[in-house]
């Protein structure tokens, strides 16, 4: 079963894959290449099918850069997005996490079926679910201080098992802390101050074939600014 899922035949390859994932979660893990991966930089961690690439664009509707890592399997796609609140942003978390489902259901002409509360690994965030058209889009948000993290997996039922897309929203692990208690409270907002120790500062991402890479990273040290001033 494992080797069908590497087919050159799609219709093959997903049926094989959907198939051992109802026998044997673990197994179709491994034959789908599954890995951790983890950014000291963006401060996060995931699991991925295969190797993950990374990409960063700029959001001119919410004004801000998005990185973003994914993974493909088969024709769907695992990803994890990190955009940034600006720092005159007026908006309380609740009013992001619906921008946040609104924006991405405009950026893929989608319909929000769902925007519900969810915890996860002491976070407290949204599991949305976005049609569009003949394929679904499932995503974890989550806002923590001036940061708003998204997993999400967009795929075509039938095509991919739900214990796949389960798996990997729950493998999603934010390890960027805020120096404020308050970071999924409607109360402040974290504004950055550069620092001048960028030179002293390094990410190591895992990749999702084992290796590592190491780039310069510019701190930040953070200070609250209410909202409500």
């Amino acid at each position: 079963m494992s080797e069908l899922t590497r087919s050159s035949d799609p219709n093959i390859a997903g049926a094989a894959r959907h198939s051992l994932w109802n026998i044997d979660p673990e197994t179709a893990r491994k034959a789908e290449n599954w890995t951790r991966f983890a950014s000291e930089r963006w401060g996060f961690s995931s699991d991925f099918p295969g190797k993950v690439e990374m990409a960063s664009r700029k959001a001119e509707r919410i004004d801000s850069d998005i990185h973003e890592f994914f993974a493909w399997c088969g024709t769907s796609r695992f990803g994890v997005a990190l955009s940034f609140v600006l720092p005159d942003a007026k908006s309380t978390v609740t009013e992001r996490y619906e921008m946040a489902a609104q924006f991405t259901a405009d950026a893929v002409n989608g319909t929000v079926e769902h925007n519900g509360p969810i915890e996860q690994h002491g976070l407290r965030g949204r599991d949305q679910k976005i049609v569009v058209k003949d394929h679904v889009l499932r995503a974890r948000v989550f806002v923590v201080g001036d940061r708003v993290y998204q997993a999400q997996v967009v795929y075509m039922p039938g095509l991919l098992h739900s214990e796949a897309v389960e798996y990997f929203l729950n493998s999603f692990t934010i390890t960027w802390q805020s120096e404020t208690n308050d970071e999924n409270r409607d109360v402040d907002m974290l504004v950055p101050e550069p620092s001048d120790a960028a030179d002293r500062h390094c990410e190591r991402g895992t990749l999702g074939d084992g290796a590592e890479t190491e780039r310069p990273r510019r701190p930040h040290r953070w200070t609250v600014a209410s909202k409500h001033g």
